[in-house]
This record gives structure tokens, C-alpha cells and sequence, in this order.
């Protein structure tokens, strides 16, 4: 396990090559593996609960659909609180 704080993508990085290096320097990143909303729910439970930050872009709807606040919150409380 990394000693690096956790964060999530929901999408690969593709383009921003270099700074995503940069960020894996200071971070963990990962992508984001479940493949269903409620599959993401249960694994911020689990897999992800010492998460500490999720980016995601307009592309990863698939898996997240819109993050509305109430959903922010459900997240929050999952990882243990503290602000998003």
C-alpha cells in the first residue's frame, strides 16, 4: 500500500502526459474501475474509502452520471468526511 494520499480519475489520463507524472510524485492516482453507479457507490465503501479526492470529466458519466451535491455528500460520509 502506497504512503502516498489516493486519489481517483475516472477517466486515464491521455493528454496532460507530463503533469500527471508530476501528480504521481506527490499522490497515487487511480482509475476508477467500477463499472456501474451503484458498483461505484459500494467500492467507496470499501476499495476506495481512504480516498481522498475523485476528479472526474464530462466524459465519465458513464459510470458516475451527474454527481449531484446529495451524491458529494453520500461520498463525504463514506470516505470519512472532511470537504471534497
Amino acid at each position: 500500500m502506497s504512503s502516498k494520499p489516493r486519489i481517483l480519475l475516472f477517466n486515464p489520463v491521455k493528454h496532460a502526459l507530463a503533469q500527471y507524472k508530476d501528480l504521481q510524485e506527490s499522490t497515487a492516482p487511480e482509475v476508477v474501475t467500477s463499472e456501474s453507479r451503484e458498483q461505484f457507490f459500494r467500492d467507496c465503501r470499501t476499495r476506495y474509502k481512504d480516498v481522498i479526492a475523485i476528479y472526474r470529466t464530462s466524459a465519465s458519466g458513464a459510470v458516475s452520471k451527474p454527481l449531484a451535491i446529495v451524491d458529494m455528500s453520500i461520498i463525504t460520509n463514506v470516505t470519512g468526511g472532511g470537504e471534497i
